[in-house]
């Protein structure tokens, strides 16, 4: 337990200490997705630096360089676990926010 709590310190020192731009927002994950799985979907030439599940069905993964969290988002559509992901840049709206009339400031006023 006490393990645990460190590894979710370590997790989360190492999420803020990297540019946005080097971070993308999986959603649509099935729920026996695991950690494991995406760290495999998402090895490149290179490890992810943190892949962090977020619930309910999404997770927050790191990389080392803003081009591998680019080429990351190229996976979108993928299937993985009978779930078609979608893979966006952390700091960009996902569509339905879009769609709602929301975005980089929140919801618009009526």
């Amino acid at each position: 337990e006490e393990e645990e709590e460190e590894d979710k310190a370590a997790r989360a020192l190492a999420r803020n200490s990297v540019q946005p731009s080097c971070r993308v927002r999986v959603t649509n994950l099935s729920h026996d997705t695991r950690d494991d799985q995406l760290l495999e979907l998402f090895t490149g030439t290179r490890p992810p630096r943190t892949v962090e599940m977020l619930p309910p069905s999404a997770a927050s993964i790191t990389f080392e360089t803003r081009e591998e969290a680019v080429a990351a988002v190229s996976l979108t559509g993928i299937e993985l676990a009978g779930s078609k992901l979608t893979v966006l840049m952390e700091h960009e709206p996902a569509p339905q926010a879009l769609a709602a009339g929301e975005g980089y400031g929140g919801p618009r006023a009526t």
